[in-house]
């Protein structure tokens, strides 16, 4: 896994090599290769104090990392990474593979296994899934740093890959008015522009998109921030010209409160970072399970619903449900409730007399003419027996007298 460390100035681009993957350990091959990897360099608009006055994003190798090698012929070979952790340029080793000369060679980062017989013309790659440890941290960052170099004939006995990042690194610093504890970003758009998934052309790092999405999603794991300080977020994408449109930032909290953000697009080019800044603002409507609540400021601090269960509109009346009953149906007598029973039996008159008697949701004090109440005091319902809970999921539920407060 690559690290990223902030970096005063941008690193040169270094040459670049080649030669074909053989299974031989002959002298006149190379097994072992040298791949250096370039800096993100932040965008020229805002090359501003992005950390201890910084202007770029460094790139080190790990000592886990592993590239893959494809001929302009053949299948992927892996090369692991021998030595050099911790700097940009390290040694990779084929073990018994080598690479010789009069052959054209493309590599990529991060390795997939998946990708044997694949073309190195159409490799896939995602941005979705991203997510994020701390406040500031770049540690998910590597798998969806997606990089490729190109290698010629060797120079004096050795062989380099200059590798270039193909993707744009966004760094949101947004400051939040609460203390709160964040749990989900999102970043929105009017259009698709987004890609979520395309397949990438090693040997010239073209992307083709194949899925697009009008956002983007990065997971936080539970990052608590205090009132007037910033969340740092970090989140790669592919290149996308977004310039004249209105981006849409929203985080979410951990007791699902939506906080949101209006970002001015720019073109995110391919190797760039981009620090996008803003004040997130309460949200008085929120979504939690695909459906929207609304904030009325009581002081209990629920949260509302805009629809009833099974309502298309604001304006519908939505499903029936008995109390305690999580289904619609279309007879809604007595007979069919569920948490009343009905009994007919014979007394000692010989007279047939209907027993009926409510099992389940009854107060003390409570009674009603020729029914039996079994009480117990249960005024909120079950979980398994609440049609919001039931329907919707999550934390949905019926209202209770203290909610309205």
């Amino acid at each position: 896994m690559k690290r990223y460390f902030y970096l005063l100035v941008a690193m040169a681009l270094l040459a670049s090599c080649t030669t074909e993957i053989v299974n031989n350990q002959d002298s006149d091959f190379v097994s072992s290769v040298t791949m250096t990897a370039t800096d993100f360099v932040m965008d020229g608009d805002t090359r501003t104090n992005l950390d201890l006055t910084t202007s770029g994003l460094s790139f080190t190798w790990a000592e886990s990392d592993i590239v893959g090698i494809f001929p302009n012929a053949g299948d992927q070979v892996k090369f692991p990474m021998t030595a050099g952790a911790g700097t940009k340029s390290a040694s990779f080793d084929g073990g018994g593979w080598a690479l010789r000369n009069n052959y054209s060679y493309a590599a990529y980062y991060p390795f997939s296994k998946d990708n044997y017989e694949r073309s190195y013309t159409a490799l896939p790659i995602t941005y979705l899934g991203q997510s994020q440890s701390a406040n500031n941290s770049t540690d998910g960052m590597g798998a969806y740093d997606y990089m490729v170099a190109t290698a010629s004939m060797p120079e004096s006995g050795s062989v380099a890959f200059n590798f270039q990042h193909i993707g744009s690194v966004l760094y949101l610093q947004l400051t939040t008015p609460d203390a709160a504890t964040f749990t989900k970003l999102t970043l929105s758009a009017d259009e698709a522009i987004f890609t979520t998934e395309a397949t990438m052309n090693i040997s010239n790092g073209t992307l083709t998109p194949t899925a697009t999405s009008k956002e983007m999603t990065l997971d936080l794991a539970n990052i608590s921030v205090e009132a007037n300080e910033k969340l740092y977020a970090w989140m790669l994408i592919a290149p996308v010209d977004a310039s004249g449109k209105t981006l849409k930032a929203k985080v979410k909290t951990s007791d699902l409160k939506d906080y949101l953000v209006e970002l001015a697009g720019k073109t995110f080019e391919t190797g760039k970072a981009y620090k996008l800044e803003g004040a997130l603002s309460k949200a008085n409507t929120l979504v939690t399970n695909g459906y929207e609540y609304v904030d009325l400021g009581l002081p209990s601090g629920t949260l509302w619903a805009k629809k009833n269960v099974g309502a298309t509109s604001i304006a519908d009346y939505g499903n029936y449900y008995a109390w305690g009953e999580t289904e619609t149906k279309s007879d809604l007598s007595e007979e069919t409730y569920k948490w009343l029973k009905i009994e007919t039996f014979t007394d000692g008159d010989g007279f047939e007399t209907t027993g009926k008697t409510f099992t389940k949701y009854w107060a003390s004090g409570a009674s009603v003419t020729n029914y039996t109440c079994i009480v117990d005091n249960k005024y909120v319902l079950y979980l398994e027996d609440d049609a919001s809970y039931v329907n919707w999921g999550g934390s949905c539920r019926m209202p209770t007298y203290e909610d309205c407060q």
